[in-house]
Order: structure tokens, then C-alpha cells, then sequence
């Protein structure tokens, strides 16, 4: 099949230069139908299940030989449900649902409030969080880094690989966010700078400080990474 991405667009994908790869990656309404894009570099196999209903099935096609799958649903106008059934080299199937299928969850209100820099609880929305959303657990990961080009969630769970779980941005805020499902908690996100290096940097779950503490909180451990991309 031909695929529907543009060169440059799905380059930025397989390099880990996308800025927005929800954008990209998921389900989405093109002209003619739906696409779903996956980008898997160890599946052999790549389908789209639908959830409910029917529980179609869409085989997706290699479109790059690095791993970016998609299928084009011609019959069908209206966004579903669905999970990705992956297949590996060795037969291994595996169902999950998609981490670029969920909505956005840091609310506006959280984002105008943090912003605006009087959010006294961004440790409730910042750092990584067990999540249970669409009835589907993980872990819920936002971060603040507002010079970026990219950040990912990486750990053993995606072999460190940063094109893996790359993260939202949400507008101009500086806050990027993802919900890994099926993810426990995971400590370091991958931060791509302007200057193009890949900084690694654990991020535990944030907590208050007591009241009377007045020290401030320990800074995370960082250490520097060859970038995948």
C-alpha cells in the first residue's frame, strides 16, 4: 500500500525528531477512510483489533522497513476503539491497547494554573502516577520541559528506545504528557534538546514536602545517553 505520511513526517518519526507524534501515530480520519499508524521496529506483524462491536480485524502493512506500520480502513468514517495485536519473530503475540489511542488528561485548568505558576499541587499532575483510564491500568507520566523538541518515556519495558512512548506536547505550556499502558513505574524519561543530545533523567512519583520541612526536594540523577535517533 501506499502510504499516507509524507517522507519528512515519518523520517522525524523513525529518528526520534517528532515534536507532536500523536499527530502522527494512532487513529485518524484522512480522506477516504481512517488510518491507524504504529511504529513497532521488533514486530514481525503488526494488526488493528477493534474493541466491541464487530471486533474487526486490519491487518497493517510495512510501509518502512524500520518498523512503521499502517492500515487505511476505506469503509469506515468514524473513530473506534482498538488495541494493537503485535507479532514478533519468534510467533509471540501480544494484545495491548495503543498508547497514541488515549485523549489528553492534564486538564486545561491544571495547565493554565501551572502556568501561571500558582498550581500548589503540580505534584499531583507532574512525575509518573498509576492510572486507571478506560479501564485499562499503566502509568500516567507528565513532565515540564518547556525547551524541548522531544521527551519519551524509556525504561527495559522499550528497551531505551526514545522513539518508543514519545510523549505530547500540550500546546505552548511546556508540559508533555503520555499514559503507558500496561506499564509499571517506569523512573526516566528521554529529553531531546535544542542542541540535539538526549538527556536521561529519572523521575519518581512527586510528593509534598511536610509543612514544617523547609529543605528542598532532592534533584533527580541525570546522566547522558547516545540519542536513538
Amino acid at each position: 500500500m501506499k502510504p499516507t505520511l509524507e517522507s519528512p513526517e515519518a523520517q522525524a518519526l523513525l529518528h526520534a525528531e517528532c515534536a507532536d507524534p500523536f499527530a502522527l501515530l494512532g487513529m485518524h480520519a484522512i480522506d477516504g477512510g481512517l488510518a491507524v499508524r504504529a511504529l513497532r521496529p521488533g514486530a514481525a506483524a503488526v494488526r488493528v483489533v477493534e474493541r466491541g462491536g464487530l471486533a474487526a480485524v486490519y491487518p497493517a502493512a510495512r510501509t518502512h522497513a524500520e518498523g512503521l506500520f499502517e492500515t487505511v480502513i476505506a469503509d469506515r468514517d468514524e473513530i473506534f476503539p482498538y488495541e494493537l495485536e503485535i507479532e514478533d519473530y519468534a510467533g509471540h503475540i501480544h494484545r495491548g491497547r495503543d498508547p497514541y489511542s488515549f485523549w489528553p488528561q492534564f486538564s486545561t485548568q491544571d495547565q493554565y494554573l501551572f502556568n501561571e505558576g500558582t498550581h500548589y499541587r503540580a505534584y499531583e499532575a507532574l512525575g509518573a502516577h498509576p492510572r486507571r483510564i478506560d479501564g485499562v491500568d499503566g502509568t500516567y507520566f507528565a513532565v515540564w520541559a518547556p525547551s524541548a523538541r522531544r521527551v519519551s518515556v524509556v525504561g527495559d519495558f522499550n528497551r531505551w528506545d526514545g522513539r518508543l512512548h514519545a510523549m505530547r506536547p500540550l500546546g505552548s505550556s511546556g508540559l508533555w504528557e503520555i499514559f503507558a499502558p500496561e506499564v509499571g513505574m517506569v523512573v526516566s524519561t528521554s529529553t531531546k534538546s535544542s542542541a540535539a543530545r538526549a538527556i536521561y533523567c529519572s523521575k519518581p512519583i512527586l510528593s509534598p514536602l511536610p509543612r514544617k520541612s523547609r529543605r528542598a526536594p532532592p534533584r533527580s540523577p541525570a546522566r547522558m545517553r547516545p540519542s536513538p535517533g
